[in-house]
């Protein structure tokens, strides 16, 4: 467990100190580890996506966007705006400002995966878009969007509630039921996503070979 500092280090600038003191918490292994696990997810979407981008770019970028585009929705409106829940909350509970300014560190480093998703996604949107013979549907990408944040709820869900427990979707009575329910959003949204994609039908959807753009 990472030591937790106590208030009386604290001096003339409580936040900077706090700050300071955070950083140097930040670099312990066991975090270096708790992020490597969370980070995985992210990594899994990103391998599907280059299978998915053989046959058809549109979802591949779509798939990718939804990913961060689903992590925004995660870190905007549960870790900051309903503040339910932090990066590592449950293991390093934000009692004190420098496991406050621990956990926002966490939050920064989320935020960050989730920045590259969907930079990333726009990149390959970009590339879909301009290929010479550019195989475009709205269905296809709406759905795909719907898939990449399914997968992202569905996995970030098993990895950092579920394996690890590095934090709850909301900590306290109901913490499993509300843990379950983040799961079931992501099937829905996969299951939905694919059904919307497949009445594209056989020209637009996963189902014919397309080149993807070089």
């Amino acid at each position: 467990m990472v030591p937790t500092l106590f208030a009386s280090a604290l001096v003339s600038c409580p936040s900077c100190e706090a700050g300071r003191l955070a950083r140097a918490e930040f670099f312990d292994p066991q975090i270096f580890g708790w992020l490597a696990v969370a980070a995985i997810p992210i990594v899994l979407i990103v391998g599907v996506v280059a299978l998915v981008w053989r046959r058809a770019p549109l979802a591949a970028a779509g798939i990718m966007l939804g990913t961060g585009l689903g992590g925004f929705v995660d870190g905007i409106l549960l870790h900051q705006l309903l503040q339910w829940h932090n990066m590592f909350s449950t293991k390093v509970a934000p009692n004190d400002l420098v496991s406050m300014k621990l956990n926002m560190i966490g939050d920064g480093v989320f935020h960050v995966l989730t920045w590259l998703s969907t930079a990333g996604g726009i990149a390959l949107l970009w590339r879909a878009v301009k290929a010479r013979e550019p195989v475009l549907a709205t269905r296809t990408l709406v759905g795909s969007l719907a898939i990449g944040w399914g997968a992202f709820n569905l996995l970030e869900g098993l990895a950092d509630h579920q394996i690890m427990s590095i934090h709850h979707v909301h900590p306290g009575a109901g913490e499993a039921a509300w843990d379950v329910a983040f799961l079931l959003s992501g099937v829905v949204l996969i299951a939905g996503g694919y059904l919307v994609v497949r009445r594209e039908g056989r020209e637009h959807g996963f189902t014919t070979p397309a080149h993807a753009p070089g």
